[in-house]
């Protein structure tokens, strides 16, 4: 009697994929042990799961552009597939991990909590909200910036690679009259001017106009945004 009532419990606990595995099943037991074999797996398949979970766990790093809370998430996501197959992390383990895998924007926070606060007395949402704090603070100050700054250097570095790939396209079709003229310019170049790694001369900097750095090392800064690596005349 028992038997049938665990059992009947059991059958309609599980969704409708699982059910067909276990309705032919006399015993409650029987069940449960296929139920286990079916998520939870044999012990090799479970030490294999757990090799690619620690390596998840020790390799996982916040990004540059990822939030506290997600990055949160994802760490949680481990942890919950690694006590699933019976491994338990302690807080102050994972805390830990965290710490070490911030960006360098949380290296200030990052001191402050190591040097103010003993790990074994704090959570692991406390530390969260502290962090989410910091983070606010610092977005509220750089990120409109930091985004403006990066997109302006994507855009040139865009500009400059397809300017690249034009000038070594019409200079492989050129022949030796190019050859003579990359010659000419050669021994005219400003001491002190590179080559490509491709050996053909740089013009000089396309941002100053000057012969005596590539533009990569301009140090000229918009007279609009007072950004480094462009112009004004390029500036949004």
């Amino acid at each position: 009697m028992k038997n049938a009532m665990a059992l009947r419990i059991l059958q309609q606990s599980v969704s409708k994929t699982i059910y067909p595995r276990i309705f032919r099943l006399k015993k409650v037991n029987e069940a449960w042990e296929v139920l286990k074999k079916e998520f939870k797996g044999s012990q090799k398949v479970i030490s294999i799961k757990l090799q690619n979970l620690w390596r998840d766990f020790d390799n996982i790093d916040m990004k540059d552009t990822e939030n506290v809370k997600d990055y949160f998430s994802r760490i949680m996501e481990i942890l919950n597939q690694l006590k699933s197959c019976g491994e338990v992390v302690s807080d102050r383990k994972i805390m830990e991990k965290i710490l070490r895998s911030l960006p360098q924007k949380f290296e200030h926070v990052v001191t402050v909590i190591e040097e103010m606060k003993d790990l074994a007395e704090v959570s692991i949402y406390e530390l969260m909200g502290s962090l989410e704090a910091h983070e606010k603070r610092v977005s509220k100050y750089t990120t409109p910036v930091e985004q403006a700054f990066q997109a302006k250097l994507n855009v040139f570095e865009q500009k400059q690679e397809r300017s690249e790939n034009n000038r070594r396209s019409y200079g492989r079709g050129r022949g030796s009259r190019s050859r003579g003229r990359d010659r000419s310019y050669a021994e005219g170049r400003p001491k002190g001017q590179h080559r490509s790694g491709h050996g053909e001369a740089e013009a000089g900097c396309r941002i100053c106009r000057k012969n005596n750095h590539e533009t990569k090392y301009c140090h000229f800064r918009c007279r609009r945004c007072k950004f480094p690596t462009h112009s004004d005349r390029d500036c949004w």
